[in-house]
């Protein structure tokens, strides 16, 4: 898939389809979207699309798989309002509920981590925002306190991994911090401002 530099690259071996705004079932606890494996058809933002699968988990994410019979409806459709996410959550389950949805925050979040799920931001162009910049909870309280064990439950709760949407590792391009790409003249720092977010949880 083209990258925001122009090239192209490997990305994930499928697409998100989300309900239609008309069509949204109103229960603010299920959620309206969900990963399609598929990389045969293809599949531009913005097609309605019909389709048979099997509902499989995959790495705790619901995705449909033997996608047989798919059909592309229309083209060019607006995309379906994007859901508020807010940090801290209370519960991981407000972010089970839109799982595979478009959404969106304006509340100003912070680069709080590069590391993210372990692979850092040079080898898979991820990075982590939060409300606020965390510590490690020994850095701030004594071992096994009750301050500490708050701080690491805390921590959970007000995260976001934000991923380039590329599959290979070590990109030659990193689409972050902004649309020109990072570079020694153009660095992804911890405490930098990320004013608004926009993507598919």
């Amino acid at each position: 898939g083209p990258l925001p530099n122009g090239e192209n690259s490997y990305q994930y071996s499928g697409f998100w389809v989300q309900e239609e705004d008309v069509n949204q079932d109103g229960d603010h606890n299920t959620s309206e979207g969900v990963f399609v494996f598929n990389y045969r058809d293809a599949v531009n933002k913005g097609d309605k699309v019909r389709l048979m699968a099997n509902v499989t988990e995959f790495n705790n994410v619901t995705q449909l798989t033997n996608v047989t019979g798919i059909e592309i409806c229309s083209s060019d459709n607006p995309l379906p309002t994007a859901a508020a996410v807010e940090l801290p959550v209370e519960n991981l389950e407000e972010l089970e509920a839109i799982e595979g949805m478009l959404v969106s925050n304006q509340q100003g979040l912070v680069v709080s981590d590069l590391f993210g799920t372990g692979y850092g931001f040079g080898n898979y162009g991820q990075f982590v925002v939060s409300s606020k910049l965390h510590f490690q909870p020994t850095e701030i309280a004594l071992p096994q306190s009750e301050e500490a064990i708050a701080a690491a439950n805390a921590r959970p709760l007000d995260e976001l991994l934000i991923d380039d949407g590329v599959s290979a590792s070590y990109p030659e391009f990193i689409p972050f911090p902004d649309e020109t790409g990072f570079s020694a003249d153009n660095p992804m720092r911890i405490g930098y401002s990320v004013p608004n977010i926009e993507g598919v949880m």
